[in-house]
């Protein structure tokens, strides 16, 4: 039987990888420079700098509700979850 994709969790999920990494932009990019301009006294202007930086937190719990998400739909034995446990703990 073949699964299909579902385009809607697909796009959710280029959506928030584009939250992550406007997050890191913000973060990393424009980090430096808020400093400067807050302690400059140039606070608008370090608002607008940092205006990505909360797209990361909605980013990550979107991933975790995507994940929740296919977890949810799957029926997993006690059975088959100490299998793929002891295959994982063997390659470790």
């Amino acid at each position: 039987m073949r699964k299909t994709r579902n385009s809607n969790i697909e796009l959710l999920r280029i959506i928030s990888m584009l939250f992550i990494t406007l997050h890191h932009f913000s973060l990393w990019a424009q980090g430096g420079r808020s400093d400067y301009l807050i302690a400059h006294n140039h606070l608008w202007s370090a608002f607008w700098s940092l205006f990505y930086l909360p797209l990361g937190d909605i980013g990550v719990y979107i991933f975790v509700m995507i994940t929740g998400f296919y977890l949810g739909v799957q029926n997993v034995s006690i059975k088959y979850s100490i299998k793929k446990t002891l295959k994982i703990y063997a390659q470790v």
